[in-house]
């Protein structure tokens, strides 16, 4: 929450402020702060990986990028990685083995955090891999995971999704077109690999 809120922050204070660069300043200090307290949240953090753990990470590599600290972000990224691995969140998984809630059943709300949490890195991983000309972290090899249903949040009870009587549009085929995309041009450049 510390870090969705720094991200919050330094973009308010960038919309309501005009452009300078005292302004940026500002609103980097400010969202900092923020920052820096969740960044001692997660490095004290103690006990088993949770898909929580993950989470955070994530949401702290989307701040550190938006403020260019690249590097930082990659490192951090790096630490979600070793999360979601150990978790197994790249694997498809019997709905009654559950490595992320030992003793509980893993309900439908909690798998569709999974599958999105695991996509969101997976995307995270090929972008930052271009950018800084890196082998990316996740290996298309290891992973059979399946994409989230096509299910936005309110739609979700922890038995399924409901029927919903807005047929609008979904905000997660967003994140399943992305990954999907990016899946595409990593078989396309395979693809070009083999056929030299």
């Amino acid at each position: 929450l510390l870090t969705i809120m720094a991200i919050a922050t330094l973009r308010w204070e960038k919309i309501n402020e005009s452009d300078s660069s005292e302004n940026d300043a500002t609103a980097l200090r400010q969202s900092d702060q923020l920052f820096f307290a969740a960044m001692h949240l997660t490095d004290t953090e103690i006990g088993f990986p949770r898909l929580e753990s993950a989470q955070a990470r994530l949401i702290q590599v989307l701040y550190l990028l938006q403020t260019s600290r690249m590097n930082k972000g990659w490192y951090t990224f790096g630490d979600a990685f070793h999360i979601i691995l150990s978790l197994g969140m790249h694997r498809k998984r019997d709905h009654k083995q559950n490595s992320l809630f030992p003793g509980r059943r893993l309900d439908y709300i909690s798998r569709q955090c999974c599958l999105r949490t695991f996509w969101v890195a997976y995307t995270i991983d090929r972008y930052l891999s271009v950018v800084f000309g890196r082998p990316g972290l996740l290996h298309d090899e290891d992973i059979d995971q399946d994409f989230p249903d096509s299910v936005n949040d309110e739609d979700m009870t922890p038995q399924g999704p409901s029927l919903s009587d807005d047929s609008g549009d979904c905000y997660i085929d967003g994140l399943i077109m992305h990954a999907k995309y990016v899946l595409f041009i990593v078989f396309r450049d395979i693809v070009r690999l083999i056929d030299q």
